[in-house]
Order: structure tokens, then C-alpha cells, then sequence
């Protein structure tokens, strides 16, 4: 091989060498280290909200179905529950785990919520409560509704009770119970009460308040939030919502809603928890009834209807 030749050689190597970088990049998106992460949003308790997410690069389509056994609707009067919504895929707590949870007999919930509480109980074993009313479905709903008026009826005109009915307890397709997502809690013993806020009565509220967005849970109620809460519920309600939505809302001291409104703002944001993979988050506006296609960093992850007009896309941030 003359001189000549080698360096034709060599000059085509590296050509070659550059073109499948090139194309490397192209055939794996997914490996891009490039984000649209950047203004700080909230941050708090070791974690950081950003504005921006990373670019997509998968056309994921979500059905219908599988966006309304999401995590995130907003359930209230002024958004009830779509018609199709399916009763709550939910079972007994004390059937599922026994005793290992302070729970009443008939209090079921979803198998994502049991696994979640578990994971709390595991870590800091719940003392002096009892998780009480689980999921429910519409005529249960309504039947509660129908009680409490019947109770009004004692001591208020029709038009009075049927007011205050609708103040106290939501109608069917009107509350957050048939989700199957959410609880109340009842302190049984070592409450302090007169102090105002319900959960800061004793340690175990105190610690639940600052502690269990780690494994996915929201308060509903709290006495900071009901002017931006649409929902009817007591202090003491609490919702599964999952970890990077959990976290997000604790560190900017944000309800459901004001969240939602946060990610309708900006379309999407980046939820980073110290010691963990980022999550990147979307929202799209809803504009078919039988789903929706997003582009997203990663095939896998959640979906969620909001009850508003939108659907909210939640995946881990490749290579974060």
C-alpha cells in the first residue's frame, strides 16, 4: 500500500467514524443530555421544580380508558365525574394486608394507594388513627348525601337542608372518594384538640403533614388550601396523587388545583427529588374524546385526565 493510499484510508475511516456517531444520535433521542429544565419554580424539602422538560421524542397514544384510571382529576360540583367513569377498581384494606394497617373493615381503596400506605407504614409505623371511608361508588355517594339531608330535616326548612346537604356532602360524581384514591383519617388517641389545624393534634399528623408526599399522598382540605380548593371534604382527607406530583405540590406549597394550574401554565416542568431520578412532566389540552398522542423523552411512564380540559404525561428523565 502506497503512501497515498493510507491516507485515503485514513481520511475514510474518519468519515465513516463521524457518520455513525452522527447517526447514533439520531437512532437513540433517548440519550440526548440536552433539557429545556430552567427556571426554579419552588423548591423545598430537598426538592426542585423547574420550568421546561426534556424534548420528545416517542409518539406515545393513550386511549381514553387508560387516561380516566389516572391519579388527577379534579372531582367537584363544579367538575363532576364524566359519565363513562368506571366504578373504582378498589378492594378491602384488612383483606389485602390484614391488621398491618390501622383501617376500618369496610374501607377499600386502590392497589396503588394499599401499596402506598404500606410503604408509610413500613417507615413509621401510624399511631392513635384509623383510616376510615375509602372508596365509593355513585349510589353510595348519593346514598350519603340522602342521609345527611334526612338529618338536616330535624332541625332545618327543605330548601335549608337541601342547601346545606349540598355544602357538607358532595352528590355522586362529585367526590373524590370514587377514585378509590382517597381516605379520611380520625385520631383515636393522643390528640391535642383546640389546636385549629386537625393534623397538627399529634405527632403522627405532624409527621404525615411533612412526610407522606415520599410516598405519593396529599392532604385535601387543609385549611391554607380551601380558597383554592373546589372539592367538599374535612381537614383530615387524604389523597394519592403519586410521588413526582406529591413532591412537586409540597415543595411549592401548591392544592391539586393550584398544581394543575401551574402545569397548564407552563406546559411542562421538570420535578427533581434529592437522591433520585428526575421526572419530567407535561400537560396537553384534551381535544379528542377517545385520547390523545403526546411526544415524550421515554415510552413508559403515566397519564392522567384532569377533569379540566387536559391530560398531564408523567416519566422519569432518561439518563437523569
Amino acid at each position: 500500500m502506497t503512501f497515498r493510499d493510507g491516507c485515503r484510508l485514513f481520511l475514510l475511516c474518519a468519515l465513516l467514524t463521524g457518520f455513525c456517531l452522527v447517526l447514533g444520535r439520531m437512532v437513540h433521542p433517548v440519550e440526548t443530555e440536552t433539557t429545556a429544565a430552567g427556571m426554579v419554580i419552588a423548591e423545598g424539602n430537598g426538592i426542585r421544580v423547574l420550568s421546561g422538560a426534556l424534548d420528545g421524542y416517542f409518539d406515545v397514544t393513550y386511549t381514553r380508558s387508560q387516561l380516566l384510571k389516572g391519579t388527577l382529576p379534579v372531582v367537584s360540583p363544579l367538575h363532576p365525574l364524566p359519565a363513562d367513569f368506571p366504578s373504582p377498581n378498589a378492594r378491602g384494606v384488612r383483606k389485602v394486608v390484614g391488621a398491618y394497617l390501622p383501617a376500618l373493615e369496610e374501607t377499600a381503596l386502590a392497589r396503588d394507594a394499599i401499596q402506598a400506605l404500606c410503604d408509610l407504614q413500613y417507615d413509621y409505623a401510624l399511631q392513635g388513627v384509623r383510616i376510615t371511608r375509602g372508596a365509593v361508588s355513585m349510589a353510595q355517594q348519593n346514598e350519603e348525601r340522602r342521609k345527611v339531608f334526612e338529618n338536616l330535616l330535624h332541625t332545618c326548612s327543605v330548601e335549608e337542608a337541601a342547601e346545606k346537604s349540598r355544602q357538607r356532602e358532595p352528590a355522586g360524581g362529585e367526590s373524590e372518594h370514587q377514585l378509590g384514591l382517597c381516605f379520611d383519617l380520625v385520631w383515636t388517641e393522643g390528640a391535642e384538640l383546640g389546636k385549629g389545624d386537625m393534623i397538627a393534634c399529634c405527632d403522627t399528623g405532624l409527621w404525615l403533614k411533612e412526610n407522606m408526599w415520599q410516598y405519593g399522598f396529599i392532604r385535601r382540605g387543609a385549611p391554607e388550601h380551601r380558597a383554592h380548593e373546589e372539592n367538599v371534604c374535612g381537614n383530615l382527607h387524604i389523597r394519592y396523587v403519586g410521588v413526582p406530583h406529591a413532591a412537586a405540590m409540597q415543595a411549592g406549597n401548591w392544592c391539586l388545583e393550584e398544581y394543575l394550574n401551574i402545569l397548564r401554565t407552563y406546559g411542562c416542568i421538570t420535578v427533581q427529588v434529592e437522591g433520585q431520578r428526575g421526572n419530567c412532566i407535561y400537560w396537553l389540552p384534551l381535544t379528542h374524546e377517545d385520547g390523545i398522542t403526546a411526544r415524550l423523552p421515554s415510552p413508559y411512564g403515566d397519564v392522567s385526565f384532569d377533569n379540566m380540559g387536559g391530560a398531564v404525561f408523567t416519566c422519569t428523565a432518561p439518563g437523569a
